[in-house]
């Protein structure tokens, strides 16, 4: 790998002055050809930009800026989407629980009420019974008071 580097590095160093005129392959071509790392890159660009003219460095540099600005604008849409999205899902959750509640609401209402009515409706059919017995013991001729006694119902 040092002696493929050392080639290139040569190579690109004897060609450089004319990349891209009278057959040479541009530093486009030679990044292509020859496998380099990060520092190669930006050693080879420093060399491109270096033969510039001031008008292709000022595009150059307007093209990169535009790169930059639009970097920052795809990531600052990136960070609002999800925080958009953060937020609708917050307000769907709570919407959902919610509805949630109110049919657990509704639901442990009804079993309540129904619990509710069962227990009174007990109490009414007893006092229904208790009283009916009362009146027919009554009726055969027991006192009132000795039926009750009887029905255990001595105070009502």
């Amino acid at each position: 790998e040092a002696r493929l580097l050392r080639w290139a590095w040569l190579r690109f160093l004897r060609e450089a002055g004319d990349a891209g005129t009278a057959g040479h392959p541009s530093t486009e071509e030679l990044v292509n050809e020859i496998a380099v790392s990060g520092e190669v890159r930006r050693a080879i660009e420093i060399a491109r930009e270096s033969a510039f003219t001031p008008g292709e460095l000022e595009t150059y540099d307007r093209f990169w800026d535009a790169v930059r600005r639009e970097r920052t604008l795809i990531s600052g849409s990136r960070k609002e989407g999800l925080q958009e999205g953060i937020q609708e899902g917050i307000r769907i959750g709570e919407e959902r629980g919610i509805q949630i509640g109110e049919e657990r609401g509704i639901q442990i209402g009804e079993e309540r009420g129904i619990q509710i009515g069962e227990e009174r409706g007990i109490r009414i059919g007893e006092q229904r019974a208790l009283d009916l017995a009362l009146s027919r013991l009554i009726a055969s001729g027991i006192s009132e008071a000795e039926a009750r006694k009887l029905l255990g119902a001595e105070s009502s």
